[in-house]
């Protein structure tokens, strides 16, 4: 049978084809259709180098401009084509070291929305599962990168609401660094545009107040406060190598964080910490705390300068570290 009867088929039993299988099959005829064009189409993908997806979207390695990216395939949802292009227009406006920036929006035989993103190397969750053993910065300095990313996109009046592990990206680039991700980023009070269940926060790395909204039968009316509790527990996890501050156990987890009980943070000794340590994780408790203590994200970010300043003075017999240390202030934006 020719591809296009295959597709025919697909559409008139659907139940015959397993969903990854009518991707592939449609992926197959937009590369044949595109073959006169490839030489003046900005946009390539290499469907053989497949990085990942799920129910609703597949990530590919592609080419931009001549650039190596990641090519974000979702199936069109049921809005009119011009808000999507609308929404997409303000992400592409971000402009960030810390944040992974979306190039472009194309879309194909009006099937597909295709999101042209920096191509990273792995995520936190790799680094923590020592799935990812390449370079990565020092912990102060993923500590501050990650924390001026969600600060960066605060900035531009938006909201991330889906900050976890797997959405804090390891960069391809050299010297490495952090890169912010997933465009599930919101206007404060705008709708979802992407209206797919996987876009949702998971209630692990959800706010306290959050998951009380939740409990009560309401949409949780995501905030700043709720993204920077969840960036905390983030970086909680990050520096203990894959512990959630308020428990591992999926049973209790939620329960804990609605009840206010970071379990694992609270047994840490930090008479045994050193004293960057000390002071990063005292500020992922205050970053976890109830929402009316909880502290912001340009303190931190205040705090983490302090910190690096510190260490200059005593690295400063040391030219390179405090090169080093200077590039590293200099380049978080600060405001």
């Amino acid at each position: 049978m020719d591809l296009n009867n295959q597709l025919k088929e697909c559409e008139e039993s659907p139940l015959k084809y397993h969903l990854s299988l009518k991707e592939e099959l449609i992926d197959q005829a937009y590369v044949l259709a595109s073959n006169d064009a490839d030489k003046v189409d900005p946009l390539k993908i290499y469907f053989n180098k497949y990085l990942g997806g799920g129910s609703f979207n597949s990530l590919y390695v592609g080419k931009f401009n001549k650039k190596l990216v990641a090519v974000k395939q979702m199936r069109l949802i049921p809005i009119e084509r011009e808000i999507i292009q609308q929404k997409m227009q303000i992400y592409m406006r971000l402009e960030h070291e810390n944040v992974v920036k979306l190039w472009d929006v194309s879309f194909s035989h009006d099937r597909y929305t295709r999101l042209i993103l920096d191509l990273c190397t792995a995520d936190m969750e790799d680094f923590c599962e020592q799935k990812y053993i390449g370079p990565m910065p020092p912990d102060d300095k993923v500590f501050l990168q990650t924390v001026s990313g969600v600060e960066y996109i605060h900035s531009q009046n938006l909201l991330h609401r889906d900050i976890k592990p797997t959405n804090v990206l390891v960069s391809s680039s050299s010297p490495v660094h952090i890169k912010v991700s997933e465009v599930t980023w919101q206007p404060k009070k705008i709708s979802d545009i992407f209206n797919q269940s996987e876009c949702k926060p998971l209630p692990y790395w959800m706010a306290t107040e959050s998951l009380e909204q939740l409990q009560l039968g309401c949409e949780p009316d995501e905030t700043i406060a709720t993204d920077i509790f969840s960036t905390g527990c983030v970086l909680f996890y990050f520096l203990t190598r894959g512990t959630h501050p308020f428990g591992n156990s999926p049973i209790w987890l939620s329960v804990n964080i609605v009840e206010h009980n970071p379990v694992e943070l609270i047994k840490l000794n930090k008479n045994n910490l050193n004293d960057c340590d000390r002071i990063l994780y005292g500020l992922i408790e205050e970053m976890i705390g109830r929402e009316e203590n909880r502290i912001g994200l340009s303190e931190v970010k205040k705090q983490l300068t302090d910190m690096l300043s510190a260490k200059l003075t005593c690295d400063s017999s040391e030219p390179d570290k405090i090169t080093e240390v200077e590039n590293v202030v200099g380049q978080q934006d600060l405001k």
